[in-house]
Protein backbone atom coordinates (compact mmCIF):
# COMPACT_ATOMS: atom_id res chain seq x y z
CA UNK A 1 0.00 0.00 0.00
CA UNK A 2 2.92 2.87 -0.32
CA UNK A 3 3.64 4.05 -3.31
CA UNK A 4 7.36 4.99 -5.08
CA UNK A 5 7.26 8.27 -2.99
CA UNK A 6 6.51 6.65 0.29
CA UNK A 7 3.68 7.97 1.51
CA UNK A 8 0.29 5.85 1.84
CA UNK A 9 -2.35 6.20 -0.14
CA UNK A 10 -5.57 7.82 1.33
CA UNK A 11 -8.28 5.17 2.88
CA UNK A 12 -11.56 5.55 3.86
CA UNK A 13 -11.96 5.52 7.40
CA UNK A 14 -15.63 6.07 7.89
CA UNK A 15 -17.11 4.00 10.36
CA UNK A 16 -20.58 3.50 12.53
CA UNK A 17 -19.86 1.88 16.02
CA UNK A 18 -22.42 0.46 19.00
CA UNK A 19 -19.64 0.82 21.54
CA UNK A 20 -21.38 0.70 24.99
CA UNK A 21 -24.59 -0.96 26.05
CA UNK A 22 -26.36 -1.94 28.81
CA UNK A 23 -29.91 -3.29 29.57
CA UNK A 24 -31.39 -3.76 33.14
CA UNK A 25 -34.34 -4.69 34.28
CA UNK A 26 -35.69 -3.70 38.20
CA UNK A 27 -38.19 -5.82 39.37
CA UNK A 28 -41.24 -4.57 41.19
CA UNK A 29 -41.53 -4.31 44.53
CA UNK A 30 -44.72 -6.30 44.64
CA UNK A 31 -43.29 -9.76 42.91
CA UNK A 32 -39.79 -9.54 45.05
CA UNK A 33 -41.45 -9.24 49.02
CA UNK A 34 -42.10 -12.97 49.62
CA UNK A 35 -38.82 -13.45 49.24
CA UNK A 36 -37.77 -10.63 51.79
CA UNK A 37 -35.89 -8.80 49.23
CA UNK A 38 -36.29 -4.96 48.97
CA UNK A 39 -34.69 -4.17 45.21
CA UNK A 40 -33.76 -6.98 42.72
CA UNK A 41 -32.24 -5.94 39.65
CA UNK A 42 -30.72 -7.95 37.10
CA UNK A 43 -28.47 -6.28 34.00
CA UNK A 44 -26.43 -7.61 31.11
CA UNK A 45 -23.86 -5.41 29.60
CA UNK A 46 -21.59 -5.27 26.87
CA UNK A 47 -18.49 -3.05 25.29
CA UNK A 48 -17.16 -2.61 21.56
CA UNK A 49 -20.34 -4.62 20.62
CA UNK A 50 -20.00 -3.77 16.64
CA UNK A 51 -18.50 -1.51 13.84
CA UNK A 52 -19.62 -1.04 10.61
CA UNK A 53 -16.80 -0.40 8.20
CA UNK A 54 -15.10 -1.13 4.55
CA UNK A 55 -11.95 -0.03 6.96
CA UNK A 56 -9.16 -3.12 6.19
CA UNK A 57 -7.57 -2.75 9.79
CA UNK A 58 -9.17 -3.86 12.70
CA UNK A 59 -10.04 -0.53 14.32
CA UNK A 60 -10.34 2.53 12.47
CA UNK A 61 -9.28 4.89 15.11
CA UNK A 62 -5.98 3.27 15.68
CA UNK A 63 -2.89 4.40 13.48
CA UNK A 64 -2.35 0.27 12.18
CA UNK A 65 -1.86 -0.58 8.71
CA UNK A 66 -3.32 -3.89 7.46
CA UNK A 67 -5.31 -6.51 9.82
CA UNK A 68 -2.83 -8.89 10.53
CA UNK A 69 0.70 -7.33 8.97
CA UNK A 70 2.95 -4.94 10.18
CA UNK A 71 3.15 -0.90 9.78
CA UNK A 72 5.46 0.72 7.74
CA UNK A 73 8.31 0.47 10.04
CA UNK A 74 7.87 -3.39 10.46
CA UNK A 75 6.66 -2.76 13.89
CA UNK A 76 3.75 -4.90 15.22
CA UNK A 77 3.05 -3.05 18.49
CA UNK A 78 -0.57 -2.72 18.81
CA UNK A 79 -1.66 -4.65 16.00
CA UNK A 80 -5.02 -6.19 17.73
CA UNK A 81 -8.42 -6.18 17.31
CA UNK A 82 -10.57 -4.86 19.50
CA UNK A 83 -11.39 -6.84 22.49
CA UNK A 84 -15.95 -7.77 22.93
CA UNK A 85 -16.99 -8.49 26.26
CA UNK A 86 -19.99 -8.80 28.07
CA UNK A 87 -21.09 -9.01 31.55
CA UNK A 88 -24.26 -10.50 33.46
CA UNK A 89 -25.09 -8.93 36.82
CA UNK A 90 -27.51 -9.09 39.96
CA UNK A 91 -28.29 -6.32 42.57
CA UNK A 92 -29.89 -7.77 45.45
CA UNK A 93 -31.08 -5.30 48.32
CA UNK A 94 -32.27 -7.14 51.53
Amino acid sequence: FRNTRGYGYPRDASYVRLKDARFSYRFPSASIEKFALTELMVYVAGRNLYTLTDWIGWDPESRQYNRGSSDSNGCWNNNYPVVRSFSLGVNISL
